[in-house]
């Protein structure tokens, strides 16, 4: 009696700790399934210029009062500021390489977090925003 007590302890020990490792297993396969691969990237102004070129769309994250005041050419504006953002955003083709921008890199940031968080597969943010562009020897 003794020893099939033992063995099944041993047994259900061994068990438990099986079924705790599957678990994570398991847990561990879906988390890693649902994340998403992206290319989130800050790139200069000459690299930027050249994306523009090869016709990928241009986010400028701003507030529209400053998009108003001044914008890239062709940009399309969605304030990360508004509350509806994301909803707004997710809109978007993301499997398109999308070029982002604010107005000198921070706002840009967190846009970007938010598209790589929808799962936008290519983001490339114009490093010190529009001020860079904007910068006199931008002008050339």
């Amino acid at each position: 009696m003794k020893s099939m007590i033992k063995f099944l302890r041993k047994h259900i020990v061994f068990s438990s700790i099986a079924l705790v490792v599957l678990i994570f297993s398991v847990a561990y396969l879906f988390d890693v399934f649902d994340q998403h691969e992206s290319d989130y990237q800050i790139i200069s102004r000459e690299e930027f210029k050249k994306r523009i070129k090869e016709g990928h769309p241009i986010i400028d994250v701003r507030r529209p009062d400053e998009f108003v005041e001044g914008s890239i050419p062709n940009a399309i504006n969605v304030n990360v500021l508004d509350p509806n953002f994301r909803q707004k955003i997710d809109t978007l083709d993301k499997t398109k390489l999308h070029l982002i921008h604010c107005r000198s890199g921070n706002r840009s940031k967190k846009a970007a977090e938010i598209m790589i968080d929808l799962g936008f597969e290519k983001i490339y943010d114009l490093k010190g925003g529009y001020l860079n562009w904007i910068s006199s020897d931008s002008l050339q």
